[in-house]
Formats: C-alpha cells, structure tokens, sequence
C-alpha cells in the first residue's frame, strides 16, 4: 500500500502536537509495511507524482485555504483521500479568552462568518510567512459549506476521539462514519518506570504558552490568593503570536514559578516524574500529547474540561474549568491529597498503555485505509 502524505509546510519549521501525530504514525505505519510519502500540501499537483499511491492522506479539517485545493486535485486524479480531522470547536475560547483583534472580531462576527474569516487571513499568512504557493479556494470563503464539503468527499475520516466525531457531525450537519485514531504516546513514555512519592514536589505544565493553553489561569491558580502558593514549573516557549501572553505570564509568575525552555523527551520524563501534578487546563485539547506523557510517567493529571480528555481518562483525572481559577487551585488540592492517587495513576498508566500508543493508531489508520480502498473499488 502506497499512500501520500500532504501535510502543513511549516511541520517541522514550527512544531505542534500535530508534527508529533504525523511522524509517529507515519513511522508506526511503515512498520506495518504502508509505504509513504511525506510532503507539503503545496507541492500538489506539479512538484509530486500523485498517481504513484494509492491514496491520499490529509491533515486538519480547519486548513480549508490548502487541503480544499488538494481534496479537489485529488478527485480529479481519481485518488481517494482521507483526512485526520484534529478538530474541536472553539466557540468557548472565541468568546471567553481568544485575545487581540482577533478576539474582538470573534466576539463581534459570531462563529461562522469569524471562522470564514480565519481561513482568508490564515491563507494570506502561509503565502507570506511559509512561501507556500497555494491558489485561493473560493470554497474556503464559507467555512461551514467547505468542511462540509472537505468531509463529505473524504474516502474515510480519522478523528482523535468518538465525542470529536459527534462535535463534527454536529457543527457541519453531516452523518459520517469515521474510524477512530487515538492520540498516542511514544516508547520512551511507556517504558518510563514510575518513581517513589519522595522524590515528587511541585505542579508542572508542560506546552507551548500561548492563550489556547491558558497557563496565566493556571499561574493565578497557584498563587497566594488561593492559600499557600503551590511551586510551579511551566516547560516551553511562546507561539509564534503569542509573545505579549508570554510576558504577561512572566510578569504576574511569583518567585514559586520558573520557566524552562523545551525540553526534550529524557529531561521531559525526569520532569514528569518528579512533579506531584501535571496540569494542562488548556481551552481544549484532543487530548493533549503532554497529558498522556505524563499519565503514562505516574503523574496524576489535572485537565480542562473543554475537548476529548474525558473520553481518554474518564475517572483517572481531575479536571478543573479553564475559566475559573478557583476550580483549577481545587482540581490541584484534589489531585495531591486524594487518598486513591496511586490507584487512579497506576490504573491509567495501565489504560494508556492498552489503548493509545502509536502502534494501536497505526492498526487503527491501516483499517480506515483497508475499509476505504475496498469502498472505492466496488
């Protein structure tokens, strides 16, 4: 099986979780002994012989400027695609925390017609910033009608979770069956032993600081207005946009707060080892890669309540609203005092490890492959 891989010229330039979901399925794939094809969406159709695969696969349902004008090469070729939506809503983010003109424009233009928007603006940023040559999808102008388009055409779909799925169904109006692709967690993670209580102090947050992330509640969160301040370690670096949030961050961190840089995957496992709690109380996440890391490291998990996490870990976390940090200083208590800690973290340590490594999300995006490529030869 041959497939063709069209993914965001910036992918490694400036990587996301994404970067991290493509590489390791695609890595977990070819093991299985799918052939790919890694290469920016631009480069469809005159720097790339599509008729050599199979199919096609696609990334983020939301990138309608460049995955609408590959979706389109694609049927013209008579190449089935398929599409990993990584998608979730972001209405409550819109209204309650995006920042800047974009934040004034979401709360003033409502969903679609800010959504719309989005598209023209994000199209004119990959022209400029990335050199993409990407031609101007007029669907795109209309946000709704294209997704829906985008998904409607797909040969199959792979959402993170079975809730995303139903909040796709639910935001396009469509009735699609999609096969479900986990998030994952790599090797490194799930051979990480766990470590003694004695050894853990403080709360960690590890991810890019930007508003999506939301570590300034979480900074309010574990400051003296609360009670004692907690010790808090925040790992990672500012988005590209997003350095004022950073300063921000930085300016109203206590002396019980540090920042480091990105760390990699062996000083990320000692971290994650080391801390009494990892705390992402993002806007939303599918789930978040960093929570299954930590999960999968022993570390009890406080989680916003916004996404996918509550499919993935159910009962095994705590979760806090991101809105509020009073709720998220509470999750925090819970977490570190609960007397069924080392119950709830081995029992998720053992879930994550039964259900989201990359191997099962390489099993489950060969099925959707198999399914599809049978569906189109009928």
């Amino acid at each position: 099986m041959r497939a063709l891989w069209l993914v965001r010229k910036s992918l490694t330039k400036f990587p996301g979780g994404d970067t991290t979901q493509v590489l390791q399925t695609k890595a977990s794939l070819e093991k299985l002994g799918v052939q790919i094809e890694l290469r920016s969406v631009d480069e469809l159709p005159t720097k790339v012989d599509a008729k050599r695969h199979d199919h096609i696969h696609l990334f983020h349902l939301d990138r309608l400027w460049e995955n609408l004008p590959a979706a389109q090469c694609a049927q013209k070729l008579g190449i089935p695609y398929a599409l990993s939506t990584i998608y979730w809503p972001t209405t409550r983010f819109d209204e309650s925390a995006r920042r800047g003109i974009n934040g004034i424009l979401a709360r003033s233009m409502g969903e679609s017609a800010f959504q719309s928007f989005r598209q023209i603006e994000r199209w004119g940023h990959a022209r400029v910033r990335e050199k993409a040559a990407i031609k101007w999808s007029m669907d795109a102008m209309r946000f709704e009608n294209g997704a829906r388009k985008l998904l409607e055409h797909a040969a199959v779909c792979f959402p993170n979770s079975a809730v995303e799925a139903d909040r796709i169904n639910e935001r396009f109006g469509t009735d699609i069956k999609m096969t479900r692709v986990p998030n994952a967690v790599g090797d490194a993670f799930a051979n990480a032993p766990l470590n003694s209580d004695q050894q853990r102090h403080g709360i960690l947050c590890v991810g890019r600081i930007e508003p999506r992330k939301n570590q300034l509640a979480l900074i309010r969160a574990v400051s003296k207005r609360f009670g004692q301040p907690l010790d808090l370690t925040i790992v990672g670096s500012h988005g590209r946009f997003n350095k004022k949030y950073y300063e921000q961050c930085r300016t109203e961190a206590g002396d019980h707060v540090r920042f480091i840089s990105h760390q990699g995957i062996d000083e990320l496992i000692k971290l994650y080892q080391s801390a009494l709690v990892h705390a992402s109380v993002s806007w939303y996440d599918t789930p978040g890669l960093v929570n299954l890391e930590a999960g999968m490291c022993g570390c009890p998990l406080v989680i916003g309540t916004e996404g996918s996490s509550t499919e993935y870990f159910e009962d095994l976390a705590w979760y806090a609203d991101p809105a509020d940090p009073a709720s998220i200083r509470e999750a925090i208590e819970h977490a570190m005092h609960d007397e069924q800690v080392h119950e709830r973290t081995r029992d998720m340590q053992k879930r994550i490890v039964e259900n989201y490594t990359w191997h099962h999300a390489a099993q489950a995006t060969l099925q959707g492959y198999e399914h599809a490529l049978s569906a189109a030869s009928v």
